[in-house]
């Protein structure tokens, strides 16, 4: 940084730290809006941090005074996708599965089976409905010619068939 004199009003000299330029520089191709972007939107010190970097050394990068290198950029490009994915972002990609953070997996080519797979789940959940609606009719049923039953002996004692 560089100090510029100045006159104060009582015509003295006062020395003034002139502020710091932000201007990141890169020696790759890529997006200059980007590059600033991705680094003014991060805390400093938490990300110097996270980085296992001095925060001088971050603020080198940012005011222009050091190149960022590549990794740094693909790094930050990446953790934006990241909290970009919202609810995505604790899912994985191994090979052609995609695991859940909750331990299940979708094959690629289980993808074009999910319409399958959905219509299945339904009908299994109206046939169970269905079976628990057939056994409540079933056990009424057979409490009814139980009741029908015990009445039909009895009327059939009191008047027997003459045939």
């Amino acid at each position: 940084m560089t100090a510029l004199k100045q006159l104060s009003r009582k015509n003295r000299p006062v020395r003034v730290m002139a502020k710091p330029t932000f201007n990141p520089q890169a020696h790759f191709r890529c997006n200059s809006l980007e590059l600033a972007l991705l680094m003014f939107t991060h805390d400093d010190k938490a990300t110097a941090k996270e980085l296992g970097i001095t925060l001088e050394q971050w603020q080198n990068w940012k005011t222009g005074t050091e190149p960022i290198p590549k990794l740094l950029w693909l790094y930050l490009k990446l953790k934006k996708q990241l909290d970009q994915m919202g609810v995505w972002k604790d899912y994985r990609i191994d090979g052609e599965r995609l695991i859940s953070p909750f331990g299940d997996a979708l094959h690629f080519d289980e993808w074009g089976k999910l319409q399958e797979y959905r219509r299945a789940s339904r009908l299994a959940g109206q046939q169970a409905e269905l079976i628990e609606t057939l056994l409540k009719e079933r056990n009424f049923y057979r409490q009814q010619c139980h009741t029908e039953a015990k009445f039909g002996l009895m009327l059939r004692r009191l008047f027997p068939d003459t045939d």
